[in-house]
């Protein structure tokens, strides 16, 4: 009887043993279950997304008198001021600093005027650049001034012909005026018309070919103010032609000093005035080609 009790009692420990083996198993389990279900399921983070940088808007030129500054403009069509009523605006289009670009896309800037000098329409200037703006592709006629210059600028692959001035730049500050494949002839005054004042060092910069021919006056003009310095620069390769001008091919009244550098000159003859402690250094001209 004692050896069945004792047997009996060791059964039931084996079964109590067998049975918490079994349930920490199964709580095992269902614990590994629940964290693969738990990653499974988990949202991945967000990233944060950056915000796609906004463009920077052309405006199209539809009228005439505005001013723009820092901004970029085009010109889509052909675009007449018309005639003058009351009184007379400065300019057609001013652009303002160095950002500040008009695309003309090789249509006209143009207003009913006079000839010669178109001086009595209701425009002085077709297009003004002050401070280092751009004009490009742009044909300009029947301004006083086609395009006017205040302290350094870009004009390129334009035809300012049929106005007083083609180009009127004026110099107070040690800027650049680069001027790029334009054509700035058949004017009734001057092709470029060039101004240096206020002690400024200034540069011209020629690029590609420039040509200055057949204006009433002077393919080109320059008055240099008193301590002050301009050096005309036409880059390797580069001509600034100035040929077939009624009276000079250019011209220059000389208080500062002038300097003509480079040898894509194409030009009849020069003439220089000069006084008050001016100097000049003067392009050599080669052989204008036949007309």
């Amino acid at each position: 009887n004692q050896m069945t009790i004792v047997m009996a009692m060791a059964m039931l420990c084996l079964f109590i043993l067998l049975g918490f083996t079994t349930n920490s198993l199964s709580a095992t389990a269902v614990k590994n279950n629940m964290s693969s279900t738990s990653k499974a399921t988990k949202a991945p983070s967000a990233k944060a997304t950056k915000a796609p940088t906004a463009k920077s808007t052309k405006i199209t030129l539809t009228g005439c008198g505005e001013s723009f500054t820092d901004q970029k403009v085009v010109l889509t069509d052909n675009l007449d001021c018309g005639s003058r009523i009351g009184g007379q605006q400065d300019c057609a289009v001013t652009l303002n600093g160095p950002k500040a670009k008009i695309n003309c896309n090789g249509n006209t800037l143009s207003q009913v005027a006079k000839p010669p000098n178109y001086a009595d329409g209701p425009f002085v200037g077709g297009i003004c650049l002050n401070d280092g703006a751009t004009a490009k592709y742009c044909n300009v006629e029947k301004f006083n001034n086609g395009i006017r210059v205040t302290d350094g600028a870009e004009v390129r692959s334009s035809f300012l012909t049929s106005n007083n001035n083609g180009i009127v730049a004026v110099f107070t500050e040690d800027v650049t005026l680069t001027i790029e494949d334009t054509d700035a002839s058949s004017n009734n005054n001057v092709g470029l018309d060039i101004g240096v004042g206020n002690g400024a060092n200034a540069q011209l910069i020629v690029k590609g070919k420039v040509t200055l021919n057949s204006n009433g006056l002077a393919g080109m003009n320059s008055l240099f103010g008193a301590n002050t310095k301009l050096e005309i620069n036409v880059e390797n390769g580069s001509t600034l032609e100035s040929c077939g001008n009624k009276f000079y091919d250019i011209l220059g009244e000389v208080k500062g000093a002038a300097t003509f550098s480079g040898t894509g000159y194409n030009c009849s003859s020069t003439t220089f005035f000069v006084g008050g402690g001016g100097t000049v250094v003067e392009p050599v001209c080669q052989a204008c080609p036949d007309p």
